[in-house]
Order: C-alpha cells, then structure tokens, then sequence
C-alpha cells in the first residue's frame, strides 16, 4: 500500500493574508522555472501559511528571501501511496495505533494509476516514517 517514505522538506511562509499573495509567491517560484509539488495554504484570521514542496527548494527560498518573503523550510515525512480506497486509512490508523498525532497532511491523487503524494507533519516524524515503511 505505501511505496515510498522518505524525509522531505518544505517551505513555510506565514505572514498577513491579503488577496493576490498565493499569485505573488508562485510567480516568484514560476519565473525561476521551478516546479511545485505540493502546496496547502490557510488563512486563519488575519494571517496566512502557506506551505510548498518544490523540486529546488533552496533556490525558491532565496528568491522569495529577496522578495522580502519571511521564509522557513520544515522537515516533513513524504509518502508515496497507492491511489486505491483504503491505502489512506490504513497509513492513519497505524499511526493512530502508535499514538502518533497527525498535526497536518496534505497532497495530491493521479487518476491515471501513478501514486497519491502526501505530505505529513507529525508529533513524532522519525518514529512515523519507520511505521510507514
């Protein structure tokens, strides 16, 4: 069911939610030519956080640092899975079953049979990337 688990890393933008900011940002990233891969964005009130996977992240960090962005980049387990009923549930139940709290996920599904992406953050990422090896 998961194919593929392994440590990524993602950037962090969090700052004063305003209309055009998520177009702001990935113009910055689209004009160096850099990939997305994954992005999950939340306004919670007055502020925003925005969260990307990149193919170059360092690159989009310092493009962004430039821009005057306020900018991190988190560790984060990335899992590759089955795009098939059940393969999600099965992840989130044996990291329930270990007491492993999912404080976020996010991700993307393909229709065409290649696996689903998700990116997780967890109360315990190393013990979570060993359960779902």
């Amino acid at each position: 069911m998961t194919e593929h688990v392994y440590t990524g890393k993602q950037i962090v933008i969090t700052m004063p939610n305003k209309v055009g900011l998520l177009s702001n940002i990935t113009t910055v990233i689209m004009s160096l030519g850099i990939n997305i891969e994954g992005v999950s964005a939340s306004a919670n009130g007055e502020q925003v956080q925005i969260m990307i996977v990149t193919e170059d992240n360092r690159t989009a960090i310092e493009a962004l640092r430039t821009k005057g962005y306020v900018v991190r980049e988190d560790e984060v387990v990335m899992m590759e899975l089955e795009d098939d009923p059940g393969t999600l549930e099965d992840a989130c139940s044996r990291l329930a079953a270990e007491n492993i709290d999912i404080k976020y996920i996010y991700g993307t599904t393909c229709p065409s049979g290649c696996p689903a992406q998700l990116v997780i953050n967890t109360s315990n990422n190393t013990k979570a990337m060993s359960i779902l090896k």
